[in-house]
């Protein structure tokens, strides 16, 4: 069913999306009375905090550029928004993922958002006993969908080809750093996220003028590798102490505000010689080049959540921090659930959602409808009066 303005305004105003979709089908959330309610008070909201100011915070754009000593270099753009702990990363052109218009991942201080949009609608998702409408296609009716999302706790992107840790590293990793042992970097730097809170040996610097930003940093393997089954064994010698895994480093910066942006820096990864002497004999693997093209003050005050925009299906894994539930899945084209919301606990339950109007929203349903008889049996008297 396509959606009404007046629908799009109300769930911007409520935070629940449009339409919630259940192994029972789909219910509506909402009556078109307790929509127009909740817009007139939506319009008086936004005319009080219209003139807010621009926030702290900068955005930059450019291009990175990995080389992996084979091929010519892999370009791909990228657009970054910090504001303190919060900030958003969005990669996009990226030759890996021909499929992917863009990706964006962000964080809110407390949770990580990642939204893909697809350039065509992907295959349908399998089925699965927690996502009833992936047999038909992807979403409900049959459809599928160009942008796919998911939501879990933490602050740290995960590694991935589109070097998002990367990005991280150049302009959001201050926060974090702030309140991590000098010694010690997240383990979602080199390895997808399998176990939250772990670290990797490091040493790291921030910048002496501006501590939110990273002037260098250098990862150590400990001289182990980890095994398929989860255990460790020694590396051989000469490495069986380890050696430079990874290093970052920034070459350039300039000033937006108070705030200290790279213009331009490198992460690079080495491993080990076939030959090698000495823990020093490593090659490097690939590196990877980050150039800043435009740099201004964030006009923006939170840029986590990213926006939705399309129709999206959500995967929502914090319902395993609260359940036995893995995780929740929904659609939605403006917004996203927090795990207080009744609507979320619904789907943990998997029952349909209901809303509960106000008491000033079932008053004014109330002094309409009475108004309305009351009107009604005024006109049949006159009527009546009318043929006698």
């Amino acid at each position: 069913m396509k959606m009404s303005r007046f629908d799009t305004l109300f769930c911007l105003a409520t935070g629940v999306p449009d339409t919630m979709h259940y192994n029972s089908g789909q219910h509506r959330i909402s009556s078109s009375m307790t929509r127009t309610i909740v817009i007139s008070l939506l319009l008086l909201a936004v005319a009080g905090v219209a003139g807010s100011s621009k926030a702290a915070g900068f955005e930059s754009a450019g291009e990175l550029r990995f080389f992996n000593g084979t091929n010519a270099p892999v370009k791909s753009k990228f657009r970054v928004q910090v504001n303190s702990c919060s900030w958003s990363i969005q990669v996009s052109e990226d030759p890996y993922y021909p499929f992917l218009e863009e990706s964006t991942i962000a964080c809110d201080g407390t949770n990580l958002f990642q939204v893909d949009v697809f350039k065509s609608k992907p295959d349908p998702f399998p089925t699965n006993k927690t996502d009833p409408a992936s047999s038909g296609g992807g979403s409900p009716g049959g459809q599928q969908v160009n942008w796919i999302a998911t939501v879990k706790t933490g602050n740290v992107p995960d590694y991935d080809s589109h070097h998002n840790s990367a990005l991280w590293l150049a302009f959001a990793a201050g926060c974090q750093l702030n309140q991590t042992a000098a010694n010690q970097l997240p383990c979602e730097i080199l390895h997808p996220r399998n176990k939250p809170g772990c670290s990797v040996k490091a040493a790291w610097e921030l910048h002496g003028t501006d501590p939110a930003v990273l002037l260098a940093a250098t990862i150590f393997d400990e001289g182990k590798v980890e095994m398929l089954d989860g255990k460790f064994i020694n590396r051989p010698k000469p490495f069986e102490s380890g050696f430079t895994n990874l290093v970052y480093s920034v070459s350039a910066f300039t000033n937006i505000g108070t705030a200290k942006v790279p213009l331009q820096f490198r992460l690079e990864l080495f491993a080990p010689r076939l030959d090698a002497h000495s823990s020093s004999d490593i090659a490097t693997v690939w590196h990877l080049d980050g150039f800043v093209e435009s740099a201004a003050p964030l006009t923006l005050s939170n840029p986590a959540p990213p926006q939705i925009r399309e129709r999206t299906r959500v995967e929502d894994f914090r319902a395993s921090e609260i359940s036995s539930v893995k995780s929740v899945i929904y659609y939605t084209t403006n917004g996203w659930l927090t795990t207080n919301h009744p609507a979320f606990k619904s789907l943990i339950a998997g029952v349909p959602y209901t809303p509960r109007q106000s008491s000033v929203t079932r008053y004014v349903v109330a002094t309409l409808l009475f108004g309305s008889l009351i009107f009604l049996l005024i006109l049949w008297k006159q009527q009546k009066s009318g043929a006698s």
